[in-house]
């Protein structure tokens, strides 16, 4: 067998062993021109071709010498008569070209694999034939032909290697692109996306920078906006989480053609809103999750899940959206236009469950839930949306996969049971219930029988296994029969499959005992799960009783030791409750009460103690819980339990940034307990104490939102709500006393009025030993002396505050003051101190999830890092600063940062820049009086600058603070050099 290469340089073998002594490099020219070609080719044309400046005697002569050198070290390889000459096809003969055209077009990965091996090198490197310009215009041609099907054959195989997620493999041949077209930036961005696969950030904002580099030195030109994009989104990517998924108890069971299927629907370009449409119980969420964990790589910023399950209007589709996000803003309009500038850059999977409760029966044009899903469509267009829903949404962009149960037998199978998804899930609950006794033989008619029944639907085959410690499968099967007949009277319109589900339940019910009915039906009223605690006091459950429902499938037990019911399940039990009306009443009393009191009892630690970030957690996983149970004392006017809740939930909103969530909650609490207080029955003290403290909450939420009137508005209400209730009320009158201290003072720029507000309340902390106040009381009044330029001062409050806060253990406090103490010691010019200081407060304040104190920190990290002419760390600090201020929503710190960067910006001579932002600083209302002032002067500073000349005026309209921020992240990486104004 003969071996012939022709990429790279050719290399002719046989068995081995290399053939040498061909005649020149003409020669192996006419041989890689013949194989090349494929046809029988003229001996007058290849004379011409090959040897151009010789006579046609000549040339010919040549060529038959070249011939005859070709024969003899190659017997028969040629076809040659006396007109034409062509390689033979019929001599042994291997060709790296003829098998790379083979290979590629199989259909088969480790074909193209072995096809990309082949290509070492372009076709015939190092063959130059000067004087022949046809020829060399035929081998340029060739190349091309060569590299552009190779190109193509990486393409593909990159992008098979994909759909396998094989990323790791992908990328080797990504890098091969690379490799073969450096100047190509579609392969560049080939290869800093597999990058962001693999979790590999830094590497692939590096392969940015290669890209960049190439460019501007081969072309004189930047990367594109498509591949600047990329980077960006890249760079938000690598500090954000890949998924928030919520952990399964149970392992995942068949659906691999479905799962695959709806990978490859989501993979297609035109595919943005892709919906799984099914009865409740058939596995949507379960398959939708399965399917996100197996595509969440493919999104740059990750999958987001969002359960709808608890939102029962269009309303408040925004505010689950945006807290799902970790989003923030100052009302509703201005939330979901920050939610969509949030969504903009971003490569996301949106997985939204439950939709059907925000599908209308009427007209769906009108349904502003759809009009925000196409808002996200058009606007965000590289967010995809996978919905679960009852019922198609049908909107033009919907593609509707239509969900089936799980595969079952039929009734002729009576071989291979055990191949069906159905079988297989229901031996999989069976395994769970019988853990304590050994497993039967499996009655597999029997089993097949009750999948045939539910028609494979999962939640009915769980339910079904529950009841199989007590009976066997043929009876069960019965007993499920008997019940599908009775519905298909009574529910002659519901769907089949809606009957048996009911059916199999309602047999499950009646299974259950009288104490069991009980548990179950009170359960209900939980939402977002429970754990065994809370299960015994407020429906005095035990153990046992919860353990037996697990084991009928009726509840869902996590690793974590936490309960669950699946949302279904939980409207059966929810229906059933609301039968026995009393019943209903205590137990929704019961559980308000229980988690005001833990609200109450986390509270304390939310405010210093070696607990903190424990009782945080606690909060966060029972928030669902906690906003039920403030909404039914809210309802139900019951003061003293709200009373118990108020200081938890204030202080978790603020240590969370959960700013609009907080302000909302509290503002509507407040507007209902205005109603309360005029009622003639109602303890006035208690209910004007109340409005007072929430009104102070919604203070505090408002300014950090930048809705300064109402943080004015209902901070002077609550601070006259307390003072009229005279001594007994003097500590609650401190926060409203706070915000009025930063609006009306800080913002304004009146320091004698916000030193009155803050040394008053250090005096009532110093009396009341309420240290948390005194400490935030020392914090404010250091920043007082921050505006009035007594820095030593300044730094002596902010370390007295450190001091109070490290005593009692409360690391919000900590963070704060680390950031503040950061700042007066930047301004003092100790910057390596005020980075230590700085990055001490970010990991605090992260240790928390304190996304403001983040936000801070990440400010003061940036000026030190400018203070110590570390430019490029500076601005990859306020980015990341402007980026979370961006996503939290809170204005004044996200305008406190724009004076810096624009600093950043005239230091690297890019003075245009600064002056939109800071326009936007002087003119927003937002913005508080030391950003409107240092604004100011970097403008004055501009104008009088000599290399200012030509540069716009700051004046006229500023433009969308989100916008501008927008497009700062977005902006491309500049090159650090000190310009002009440095």
């Amino acid at each position: 067998m003969i071996e012939i290469k022709l990429f790279g340089s050719i290399e002719i073998s046989r068995a081995g062993k290399a053939i040498t002594g061909f005649r020149s490099q003409k020669t192996l020219a006419l041989l890689a021109y013949l194989i090349s070609e494929g046809r029988p080719v003229t001996r007058d044309y290849l004379a011409g071709l090959v040897w151009p400046d010789s006579t046609q005697k000549q040339a010919l002569g040549l060529l038959r010498r070249s011939l005859y050198n070709l024969n003899s070290k190659l017997p028969d390889l040629l076809d040659i008569d006396r007109r034409t000459i062509a390689f033979s096809p019929n001599v042994p003969a291997r060709v790296d070209t003829q098998r790379f055209a083979e290979l590629s077009t199989l259909p088969d990965i480790a074909a193209w694999e072995e096809a990309a091996r082949l290509y070492s090198a372009p076709f015939l490197e190092g063959i130059y034939l000067d004087d022949s310009p046809t020829f060399e215009q035929w081998l340029i041609t060739e190349q091309q032909r060569w590299r552009d099907l190779v190109d193509t054959l990486l393409d593909r195989l990159v992008q098979a290697l994909i759909d396998r997620g094989e990323y790791g493999a992908a990328l080797v041949y990504a890098n091969r692109r690379v490799a073969l077209a450096p100047w190509s930036e579609e392969a560049h961005r080939l290869t800093m996306r597999l990058l962001s696969y693999l979790g590999q950030y830094n590497e692939a904002l590096v392969q940015y920078q290669t890209c960049q580099q190439v460019l501007n030195e081969e072309l004189g030109v930047d990367p594109g906006a498509e591949t600047t994009k990329l980077y960006t989104q890249i760079w938000a990517a690598r500090t954000s989480p890949r998924h928030n998924l919520p952990p399964q108890p149970t392992p995942f069971i068949g659906r691999h053609e479905e799962i695959e299927r709806l990978v490859e629907m989501l993979g297609q370009p035109n595919c943005r809103l892709l919906s799984i449409v099914g009865p409740g119980g058939i596995g949507k969420t379960r398959l939708a999750l399965q399917v996100a964990k197996a595509h969440s790589e493919r999104f740059l910023n990750g999958c987001t899940f969002v359960n709808l399950a608890a939102v029962n209007s269009p309303d408040n589709l925004i505010g689950t959206l945006s807290d799902t996000l970790h989003l923030s803003s100052a009302g509703k309009a201005d939330l979901w236009t920050r939610t969509l500038t949030y969504l903009q850059p971003q490569e996301r999977l949106l997985i939204l469950d439950n939709f059907e409760q925000l599908l209308r029966p009427d007209d769906q044009t009108e349904n502003p839930a759809l009009s925000m899903l196409v808002d996200i469509l058009h606007q965000a267009v590289d967010v995809k949306l996978l919905i679960t829903t009852r019922e198609p949404l049908r909107l033009r962009w919907e593609q509707v996969f239509d969900l089936q149960g799980l595969s079952y037998p039929n009734h002729g199978d009576i071989s291979q049971f055990e191949t069906y998804d159905a079988i297989q899930l229901f031996l999989s609950h069976l395994g769970r219930v019988q853990r304590r006794n050994a497993m039967p033989e499996p009655d597999w008619p029997g089993m097949a029988h009750i999948c045939r029944l539910t028609d494979g639907v999962p939640l009915a085959i769980e339910l079904a296994a529950g009841l199989t410690q007590t009976q066997g499968c043929e009876s069960i099967a019965t007993a499920i029969e008997q019940n599908i007949s009775v519905l298909s009277t009574s529910m002659w319109d519901a769907p089949p499959r809606h009957r048996s589900l009911w059916a199999t339940f309602d047999y499950s019910w009646q299974q259950l005992t009288s104490r069991e009915q009980t548990v179950f039906r009170q359960l209900s009223v939980f939402q977002g799960g429970f754990d065994l605690e809370a299960a015994k006091q407020v429906v005095h459950a035990s153990e046992t009783s919860l353990s037996r429902l697990v084991d009928k499938s009726l509840l869902r037990l996590a690793p974590d030791g936490r309960y669950d019911v699946h949302e279904l399940l939980r409207q059966f039990g929810a229906a059933k409750l609301s039968e026995t009306a009393t019943q209903q009443a205590l137990t929704q009393e019961q559980h308000s009460r229980y988690y005001a009191t833990l609200l109450e009892q986390q509270g304390v630690h939310l405010k210093g103690s070696p607990h903190q970030t424990k009782a945080l957690a606690i909060i966060a996983q029972e928030i669902d819980n906690a906003r039920t149970s403030w909404q039914w004392a809210l309802d139900n006017e019951q003061l003293a339990i709200l009373s118990q809740a108020v200081e938890g939930l204030g202080h978790f909103f603020e240590i969370r940034s959960r700013l609009q969530e907080g302000e909302w909650l509290f503002g509507q609490a407040a507007d209902r307990l205005r109603q309360i207080a005029k009622q003639p029955d109602i303890d006035q003290a208690l209910a004007h104490l109340l409005l007072g403290r929430i009104l102070a909450w919604q203070g505090v939420y408002a300014h950090r939102l930048g809705q300064l009137d109402k943080s004015r508005e209902v901070s002077e209400q609550s601070l006259a709500a307390l003072e009229a209730l005279g001594e007994a009320a003097k500590q609650q009158t401190m926060l409203a006393r706070f915000s009025l201290g930063i609006v009306d003072g800080l913002y304004a720029g009146n320091l004698a009025e916000s030193q009155r507000h803050f040394a008053v309340n250090k005096r009532i902390a110093e009396e009341t030993n309420a240290l948390w106040e005194l400490s935030a009381a020392l914090q404010l009044l250091g920043m007082v002396a921050i505006d009035q330029g007594s820095l030593i001062e300044a730094r002596t409050y902010y370390t007295e505050s450190l001091a109070i806060s490290q005593e009692m253990n409360d690391q919000w406090g900590m963070g704060i003051a680390l950031g503040n103490l950061s700042e007066a010691t930047c301004r003092l010019e100790d910057f390596e101190t005020a980075k230590e200081l700085a990055q001490e407060a970010y990991n605090t304040n992260l240790a928390i999830d304190h996304q403001v104190g983040m936000l801070y920190a990440l400010q003061c990290l940036g000026n030190a890092n400018y203070g110590l002419e570390d430019y490029a760390t500076a601005r990859d600090c306020f980015r990341e600063a402007l980026e979370l201020g961006l996503q939290v929503g809170v204005l004044p710190e996200l305008l406190d940062v724009l004076p810096y960067f624009a600093e950043l910006l005239i230091t690297c001579d890019q003075a245009e820049q600064a002056i939109a932002l800071l326009t936007t600083c002087v003119a927003h209302s937002a913005s508080p009086d030391w950003v409107k002032s240092k604004a100011n002067a970097m403008l004055d500073r501009i104008r009088a600058s000599s290399s200012s000349q030509g540069l716009a005026p700051a004046q006229g309209q500023t433009r969308e603070l989100s916008a501008i921020v927008a497009e700062i992240l977005a902006a491309e990486v500049p090159r650090y050099e000190l310009g002009a104004f440095g």
